[in-house]
């Protein structure tokens, strides 16, 4: 089953079950349905019904999705971590079990492990082999884990030292690609850019670089593109220099609260066009805080004017180039700048908040965040 020419095209997405707005947007369900305990209760019982349900409605809305798995079944915890610590204050989903992750500890039984995520990655690879009924298209990309090194006493999504993470994405790497050659693996995220996480990455991102395909990041505090250059530069001084990267959780937050409005809506445009410029393939906005309002619209303008990009190109520190599929231009302004003295004639300039006009390049400054759209074939 080939992979569909409408799916996964733009360069956004977005946490949750759904994203609308504009075509060929990704998702990363958080925490979703894969999770190892919740789909196979009991060793050797597997439940497909509440996922195989979610794909289909992925599916119906050609959405690309980013599926997370969580290696962790509380029958499996308990054969060799039942008199090890629990999570202090362990994440509660109100729909889920509140002890599904009493203890995040490596499998203690990688066979178990390995076979249940076979499985999961055969059904929706969409080979012929054990496919789900009524699947349309693979699900192919796979994250393994979610910020491992947070091992807080408020909030521990992993319990084990940077080698334990490096085992467990090897051993859940060796299993997807078994079920499914074409599949693509990503890293887990760090959680925060701090000396200690840098620290727990070092020799993940060293020792690991034959077991993932695609890096992976979060950025939650202020930066003016999303860390996306600080990932980078992680990634190059490490044997991951090949890897292209992802980021994964993208938003602003001060004092763990989203910015006001305004001010979130005016850096939008500059932080994920500085982020795509500084080599990340596919942001993914977070839900709190930036799914409504002027966050929101000019986010979806961003992602309608130029999501389908073909190369992103800084020219300077207030200017981004977006060359489009069709031949197009699109160049992302902020701060005061202003188009290269090579594009020339009549140009469309879209505010941040959508606001649109025609305007001679020469005379145009970028008073406020703003895309300048040139049409193929126009003077640049």
């Amino acid at each position: 089953m080939e992979w569909p020419i409408d799916v996964g095209t733009s360069h956004f997405g977005a946490l949750g079950n759904k994203l609308e707005g504009f075509p060929g947007a990704w998702i990363r369900p958080l925490p979703g349905r894969f999770i190892w305990g919740l789909m196979e209760p009991i060793e050797g019982d597997y439940l497909w019904e509440a996922s195989d349900r979610w794909v289909r409605k992925w599916q119906e809305d050609r959405l690309g999705v980013l599926v997370m798995i969580w290696p962790f079944a509380q029958w499996d915890q308990n054969i060799c971590h039942a008199e090890d610590p629990p999570v202090q204050n362990p994440r509660v989903f109100p729909q889920y079990d509140p002890d599904l992750f009493l203890r995040m500890y490596p499998p203690c039984d990688p066979q178990a492990y390995t076979a249940w995520l076979n499985m999961v990655v055969e059904r929706y690879d969409g080979d012929g082999l054990d496919d789900m009924p009524g699947l349309k298209y693979p699900i192919r990309h796979w994250e393994i884990g979610n910020e491992p090194d947070m091992q807080s006493a408020s909030h521990t999504l992993f319990q084990g030292n940077s080698e334990a993470y490096l085992n467990l994405l090897e051993l859940s790497y060796i299993s997807v690609k078994t079920a499914d050659p074409d599949a693509v693996v990503l890293i887990a995220a760090p959680s925060k850019w701090a000396p200690e996480v840098v620290e727990y990455w070092e020799p993940i991102l060293e020792g690991g670089s034959n077991f993932f395909d695609i890096g992976n990041m979060h950025s939650l505090q202020g930066s003016n593109d999303f860390h996306a250059s600080q990932y980078r530069g992680q990634l190059d001084g490490s044997d991951s220099s090949n890897k292209p990267f992802w980021i994964t959780e993208a938003g602003v937050f001060m004092g763990g609260k989203a910015l006001e409005q305004e001010e979130l809506a005016k850096i939008t445009i500059p932080n994920y066009a500085s982020a795509f410029a500084a080599g990340a393939q596919v942001v993914f906005r977070l839900s709190r805080g930036h799914d409504t309002g002027q966050v929101l619209e000019t986010y979806l303008l961003a992602a309608r004017t130029f999501g389908d990009f073909s190369s992103a190109t800084s020219l300077t520190e207030n200017v981004v180039q977006f060359d489009m599929p069709d031949g197009g231009i699109v160049f992302a302004l902020w701060d005061d700048g202003t188009l290269p003295v090579g594009v020339t004639g009549k140009v469309k300039v879209i505010t941040y908040k959508g606001e649109e006009s025609f305007q001679d390049a020469s005379v145009v400054v970028a008073q406020a965040p703003m895309l300048v759209v040139v049409a193929p074939g126009s003077g640049n």
